[in-house]
Formats: structure tokens, C-alpha cells, sequence
């Protein structure tokens, strides 16, 4: 119930400042990861898996590959600057924590918000607007920001 309420209480926040919600895949190719640079760097915690035709995939840990992919396939002009993204899934990691070395498995439900933007300038508004955006929600859950 209190999950449905945050959820709620966030997308209302998100879609008063504009933010276009997205819901992308927990599976994602593995050229998207080495055209980043990521895919060995991520390390052994990164999830890899092959499909029936022997095709290297991953399970993703985060989304800004992919993210990025879907903006570099779908906007063509700069006139459709700035967009801005996010969405609530389920995400799994498999990390080595520094202390004590132990490696700790957690699936967690996470929000992810993400901005492209013409400048560095728009880039700051766009920050400064899911800034207090997030505000807003603290406010509207009764949290305080830490």
C-alpha cells in the first residue's frame, strides 16, 4: 500500500515538471556496455548471460547505456532539447562490498531520472528543477532531505 502511495506521490512530481516516464528492459545487449567502456570495467559483479543464438547479454546493474541508446535512436534534432527521462523498475546487483569482503546479492526497486540537454547551462536548470522536485516529494512523504 505505502509503495503505491511513493509511487503516486512521485510520478505527480515528476510529470509537474515535465519528466517523461520510460519503462526499459532488465535485459540489455552487450554492445551498448563495450561501446561505453563499461563492460569490463563493471567487473565479475556484472550479471552475463547468452540467448539462444549465442548472443552476449547482461542483466543490467543501471540504466544510462541504455537510456542513452534509446536517445541517440530516437531524437534527430536538437530542437527536441532538452528531454528528460526516468523510470521505476526493479534493479539487481551482485557487489563485493569493501568491508569485510563480503559479497552481498540485492534486488531493490529504484528511480532513476536522466536529462539531455543542448548546454551546460540547461543541463543546471534541468538539475535544479528535479532538485526540487525531489524536494516537493520529501515535503509530500513527510521525509526529511539528509
Amino acid at each position: 500500500m505505502y509503495v503505491v502511495k511513493i509511487e503516486q506521490i512521485v510520478r505527480e512530481e515528476q510529470d509537474r515538471i515535465g519528466v517523461q516516464e520510460i519503462l526499459m528492459p532488465t535485459i540489455q545487449s552487450s554492445e551498448i556496455w563495450k561501446e561505453s567502456g563499461r563492460y569490463d570495467d563493471y567487473g565479475e559483479e556484472m550479471l552475463r548471460i547468452k540467448d539462444r543464438q549465442n548472443r552476449e547479454m547482461l542483466y543490467g546493474p543501471t540504466n544510462e547505456e541504455l537510456v542513452t541508446e534509446i536517445f541517440r535512436s530516437s531524437i534527430k534534432s536538437y530542437k527536441s532539447l532538452p528531454q528528460l527521462l526516468y523510470h521505476i523498475q526493479w534493479k539487481f546487483r551482485d557487489e563485493l562490498r569493501p568491508r569485510f569482503g563480503i559479497m552481498r546479492c540485492r534486488e531493490f526497486y529504484m528511480k532513476d531520472a536522466y536529462s539531455f540537454d543542448l548546454n551546460d547551462d540547461e543541463a543546471f536548470f534541468s538539475y535544479n528543477k528535479f532538485f526540487l522536485s525531489y524536494l516537493r516529494t520529501f515535503k509530500r512523504l513527510n521525509l526529511s532531505a539528509i
